[in-house]
């Protein structure tokens, strides 16, 4: 199933774990996806879409 812009996503693995947010934005040839209220010092952290399922 792909993730696009909007879709509410949990993450299932790595360091943010279990956390939800709204993806941000997403680049397909990196394969990797920003979702909001999941940041570092309030700059968004890209991680691979394979780690999040959609809610």
């Amino acid at each position: 199933m792909p993730i696009r812009k909007d879709d509410e996503v949990q993450v299932v693995r790595g360091t943010f774990k279990g956390r939800e947010g709204k993806v941000v934005q997403v680049y397909c040839q990196k394969r990797v996806i920003h979702v909001k209220r999941i940041s570092h010092e309030k700059i968004p952290i890209g991680f691979p879409h394979s780690r999040s399922t959609p809610l």
